[in-house]
């Protein structure tokens, strides 16, 4: 049970910010709203994926 509520709640933390970066990805080509409409871990993968350049730049600097 508790993986279930941990998995729910990290993927709403990062699917937001997610769909925020493609939104910026598509140049706000696409509306935000669609974007959030698509499959949440999709969403929460590219936030991801962001946050590991960053973090992989910021050691790298």
């Amino acid at each position: 049970m508790l993986e279930f509520v941990a998995e729910v709640l990290l993927n709403i933390l990062f699917s937001y910010p997610g769909a925020g970066i493609r939104w910026l990805l598509h140049l706000g080509k696409v509306p935000y709203k669609k974007l959030q409409e698509d499959d949440a871990f999709y969403n929460a993968g590219a936030f991801f994926l962001l946050l590991i350049a960053i973090v992989v730049l910021a050691y790298l600097l």
